[in-house]
């Protein structure tokens, strides 16, 4: 996509502004193209919040909407760039170029791959902008390429892909043989070329099934915010012990991309554990603990109960109580300010105590709003309500207030 000189000055003056607003005002205009002005500017809007680094570059073009819905944020391309080994690099799916220039810096030879005509434009001008030098651009697809990599027995350091989670109808889709590049059947030629292969998977992928899809995987991160889990991180090696579990990594990230968290374990050692289980509800003073989203998908359940020293609900229920603060622990702490169960009684207590509340369930018979209906509570930011099952079966609200950190 080319922008005239115009247009690079509208949308220079127009981020952070209403992109259908702007196109609104534009429209009489014979000199400019109001949806690609407008578009553009949601774009710079969208990235200010995924990519600042970029998003304050002038002269940045963004052909894909799609392709700004999948790309890395900064704080998440920034820790995948720590685990990009060796000195030469194929970034197969290069898309708008976000992680191929993060992982790529420090490389002596970068190769973006992608099959788009647009993309690859796109990203050869928007690196130019950014000062990138270490990079050549190639547009096909990753089969092929990888196919022609094979034949002429060329080899690289490490390969990434990140293949995409839409259908040819634009639905989403997570089976990995149903994305595209299908890397359960594409693994191992990238094996045959890289030492390394990192593949970037949806969020939504089923851990537990990886190592039954694809061959040689050494660690598999869960990676993202205290909010959020953004996605999941393979590492392939072609020098990998067939016989030695992969690591599971779980990775809550800074706004830097440095790790405020992070819990290493393999499944062995997970099964090997027995969680310390509370017996009988919580008590009032006590510490309420709600594992992050990130150590939610890695599933440390019973490793995060010994490592922090706090106590799991039920077997069912992964949220965990102590009589003391665990200050360390990966996720929410809150203090706990009350106990009550679904009977009119203690519920009539509940609304005594409080009018208002955040609803949250764990392994709990009810919905979220099925249970604010219930308790007739209104929506707070202050107070919490977690309704739970706990190890003898039965079911409690416990109402907590957030701990400062």
């Amino acid at each position: 996509m080319t922008l005239t000189e115009e247009e690079q000055r509208l949308v220079a003056e127009g981020r952070g502004k209403d992109p259908a607003r702007l196109a609104l005002s534009l429209r009489a205009s014979d000199k400019v193209r109001p949806s690609v002005v407008a578009g553009q500017v949601d774009a710079y809007n969208r990235m200010k919040v995924k990519v600042p680094t970029w998003a304050d570059r002038d002269r940045l073009v963004f052909p894909f909407h799609v392709a700004i819905q999948q790309c890395s944020s900064e704080t998440v391309a920034r820790y995948r760039a720590t685990l990009a080994e060796g000195k030469t690099m194929i970034d197969l799916t290069g898309g708008l170029g976000v992680d191929c220039y993060f992982m790529g810096r420090d490389k002596e030879s970068v190769t973006y791959v992608d099959a788009s005509p647009d993309a690859v434009k796109a990203a050869r001008h928007n690196y130019s902008i950014l000062g990138v030098e270490n990079t050549s651009f190639v547009c096909t697809t990753a089969e092929e390429y990888v196919a022609g990599l094979v034949e002429r027995g060329e080899k690289v350091d490490l390969i990434f892909i990140d293949p995409s989670r839409r259908s040819s109808a634009g639905e989403r889709v997570f089976r990995l043989a149903d994305c595209a590049p299908d890397v359960t059947t594409l693994g191992p030629e990238m094996l045959k070329v890289a030492n390394v292969v990192l593949i970037k998977l949806s969020p939504l992928v089923d851990t537990t099934l990886l190592t039954t899809e694809l061959d040689h995987i050494t660690d598999i991160y869960a990676i993202g915010h205290a909010t959020e889990c953004k996605d999941i991180l393979v590492r392939l090696s072609a020098d990998a012990d067939i016989n030695a579990e992969p690591r599971i990594h779980a990775v809550t990230l800074l706004d830097d991309g440095t790790p405020a968290s992070q819990i290493d374990f393999t499944q062995s050692q997970e099964r090997d554990t027995q969680a310390a289980i509370c017996m009988g509800a919580p008590e009032t003073g006590h510490h309420l603990f709600v594992p992050s989203p990130v150590t939610m998908k890695a599933a440390p359940f019973a490793l995060i109960s010994q490592m922090f020293g706090v106590d799991m609900l039920s077997r069912g229920t992964h949220i965990y109580t102590s009589r003391a603060d665990s200050p360390d622990f990966p996720g929410r702490r809150f203090t706990i300010v009350g106990i009550f169960d679904l009977s009119k009684r203690s519920l009539a207590e509940l609304r005594k105590t409080t009018s208002e509340a955040a609803i949250a369930v764990r392994n709990f018979p009810l919905t979220a709003e099925a249970l604010r209906k219930k308790t007739g509570l209104k929506e707070s930011s202050r107070t919490f309500l977690f309704g739970v099952s706990i190890s003898d079966g039965s079911n409690r609200l416990i109402l907590c207030t957030k701990t400062e950190t």
